[in-house]
């Protein structure tokens, strides 16, 4: 009816062009061209579900988090209350569910567990949140900020090790509508000054904030990632946190170390956030047992464990540890590019004269600390013996191994058998090659790469290792990553990204001939791509290199 209404009101000429069209449609359905379309349609259709299930299920296996919080969500599925709350009375919990939050700045979805604890934070605006390590305690900080952005407030602040800020800045990006800006070096008052004038999101470290010049600070968020390390009253940092934490409305301590056994260094952290709280806590302390503790601080404390809140167990999870490079490291890194040396330059912060300068083995150090306080055992591979070496005296007596292609089978199961009955926090090492196939190692529930594999079917053999049948707990894989580094272009290519080649190579070899070439052809591609790229820094930082290079 409506479309006879509007025929009325068309003019002769309009209407001439409907029937002209009309005419043309009946012809081209007359000569076979409308069964020839639904054929090509259909096998479209076929196509693009085959490729759609396809991207699918390689985004699902890359990560499961995001899939199965949209899961959640939209089935409605509960969680056991005392699973997703750390045990808190029924009554508390339903006075923090009814807070409405406000996660339109939010570009990912959160579980249900981590919306309870973003209520809880906003609640009770000074918290120390301990959830277990993977549990995405980032996350939920990220999303109070959104929260709070979308109220009003503008100035948040993390406080965080250095080893971790290039994956703060990353994770702030990736799941909001908001951007980093990184206070550190030798800019850092600059830096500091902009984020006062202007807010956002800044991102500093632990001992950059006993160099800056504190005043009338506006903080509508302080976030204190691995709050542990901040335990010693009379240290510079922690008096300088203080300081940061009497300015900021709301405040958020983050640690995956559990503390209910550490009654003084958690009731001195607490004691920053609520003084009160602490007091409390001081007089129960000595009779209560660990769990008596937690529920004493229920308006400080949060923790939830992976069992519980994960209920459909994943079993392995992957993160990429990106590692900021310092001056040694570039300088090292830079000498190994000009020399076209790759198998060098893939060591990047591993080929430091002294080790304690590698950010890499800082990383992997903390690492292996949260393992042991978590009661996991670790496995480490590297494809270089080099890397293996200084691996293997970095962890002095907590290390197995190493496991490399020199050592009898005898003597790589009497290693395995000893490494299944280490206790928790203890540490196999291995070359990737020698160590990734054939052997089973179930003990150790986190894989730690030391680098890229230029086969990712390497990288899942060894994984693979411990990722199997009879593995009573979730793995979780750490790739470490150095910033600004070939690291980030062996990355490109293994996920499909191969502009950069578009970019630094030849028309001969670029595009779809890259994946024919072998390693050490396409190695030479990422190393002159690299050169390129920090020809210029070398000039302007006078990063120190040999002359005798070509």
């Amino acid at each position: 009816m409506q479309g006879a209404v509007v025929w009325l009101f068309k003019n002769s000429q309009q209407k001439q062009q409907a029937l002209d069209a009309y005419h043309q449609l009946d012809t081209l359905v007359r000569r076979g061209y409308a069964s020839q379309a639904e054929k090509l349609y259909g096998r479209t259709r076929q196509v693009l579900e085959q490729d759609t299930a396809l991207l699918g299920q390689q985004a699902f296996d890359r990560n499961t988090a995001p899939f199965f919080a949209r899961l959640e969500e939209v089935t409605g599925e509960s969680l056991d209350q005392k699973a997703y709350s750390g045990g808190l009375s029924q009554e508390y919990v339903q006075s923090i569910e009814a807070l409405d939050l406000d996660l339109s700045l939010m570009s990912s979805t959160l579980r249900q567990y981590q919306l309870f604890g973003v209520k809880y934070i906003i609640q009770n605006r000074r918290v120390l949140l301990g959830d277990e390590m993977g549990l995405g305690k980032t996350i939920q900080a990220i999303a109070c900020m959104a929260h709070l952005k979308a109220q009003g407030k503008t100035h948040f602040l993390v406080v965080c090790p250095v080893s971790v800020m290039v994956n703060w800045s990353r994770e702030v990006s990736n799941h909001s509508r908001q951007q980093a800006l990184e206070i550190h070096g030798l800019d850092r008052d600059l830096e500091y000054d902009q984020w006062r004038e202007s807010g956002g999101v800044g991102i500093t470290t632990h001992e950059t904030i006993t160099r800056l010049e504190l005043g009338q600070e506006r903080i509508d968020l302080l976030v204190v990632d691995e709050a542990h390390y901040v335990k010693n009253p009379q240290a510079q940092r922690t008096r300088a946190l203080g300081r940061l934490a009497e300015a900021a409305e709301y405040v958020l301590f983050l640690t995956g170390t559990p503390l209910e056994n550490k009654v003084e260094e958690m009731t001195f952290l607490i004691s920053m956030l609520n003084q009160e709280a602490a007091k409390k806590l001081d007089r129960v302390a000595a009779l209560s047992t660990a769990d008596s503790f937690r529920e004493a601080a229920g308006e400080v404390y949060l923790r939830r464990i992976r069992e519980d809140v994960l209920t459909e167990l994943p079993e392995k999870e992957e993160k990429q540890e990106w590692c900021a490079m310092n001056r040694r490291e570039k300088e090292a890194y830079c000498q190994s590019l000009l020399e076209g040396n790759y198998m060098a330059v893939r060591q990047v912060s591993w080929n430091v004269e002294d080790i304690r300068d590698s950010s890499k083995a800082a990383r992997l150090l903390e690492l292996c600390e949260t393992a042991r306080e978590n009661g996991r055992r670790v496995i480490i591979f590297s494809f270089f013996l080099h890397t293996i070496q200084a691996v293997t005296q970095l962890l002095g007596d907590r290390c197995y191994g190493p496991i490399s292609g020199g050592i009898s089978g005898a003597k790589r199961q009497e290693i395995l058998d000893e490494f299944g009955e280490s206790p928790p926090g203890s540490v196999l090492v291995s070359q990737i090659i020698a160590g990734g196939t054939g052997i089973n190692v179930q003990a150790a529930s986190m894989v730690i790469l030391c680098e890229l594999q230029w086969k990712p079917s390497t990288e899942e053999q060894a994984i693979s290792r411990s990722y199997r049948m009879g593995q009573k707990q979730r793995v979780m894989v750490h790739r470490l990553l150095s910033e600004d580094s070939i690291d980030e272009r062996m990355l490109e290519v293994l996920q499909g990204k191969t502009d950069i080649f578009n970019r630094f190579a030849q028309e001969s070899v670029a595009g779809e001939r890259l994946k024919e070439m072998s390693e050490e052809g396409s190695m030479k591609l990422i190393i002159r791509a690299e050169l390129e790229r920090y020809q210029e820094e070398m000039l302007t930082q006078g990063v120190r290199v040999r002359e005798d290079t070509e």
